[in-house]
């Protein structure tokens, strides 16, 4: 599962969300994933995937860093909620809502996959 870059790995993660293709998404997660941020928390790939059956995540890579073994992104998001979301932390989300924001997001990696990514939100998309 390492024989592509990091960008590589993360460009493929980014056109799997934009085209709404879940078995993409789950591909480049370790199952031992942990995604975190300021209003979701899924300690598992398999916690992960549940949140995106709910919900739509459309990110567009603004900047890009990178070692090995971890990227560093700023990431514009738009969030389209599938389902009513009645006890979404944030508060309850209607169908169809959308919200924009700009994060700071840093995944770390191993064996080509995404072990940990930890995002934190520093404004409002325009």
């Amino acid at each position: 599962m390492n024989d592509i870059s990091q960008r590589q790995r993360l460009d493929l993660y980014v056109d799997a969300l934009n085209r709404d293709d879940l078995p993409g998404v789950a591909a480049c997660y370790a199952p031992d994933l942990h995604m975190t941020d300021d209003q979701v928390d899924c300690p598992s790939a398999e916690a992960a995937m549940a949140f995106h059956r709910r919900v739509a995540l459309r990110p567009e890579i603004l900047n890009y860093v990178d070692r090995p073994g971890r990227i560093a992104a700023e990431i514009r998001w738009t969030l389209r909620v599938r389902a009513d979301a009645p006890d979404h932390p944030a508060g309850p989300l209607p169908k169809g809502e959308t919200r924009s924001w700009v994060s700071f997001t840093i995944i770390d990696m191993a064996d080509g996959r995404f072990t940990r990514i930890r995002s934190a939100p520093y404004k409002a998309a325009p």
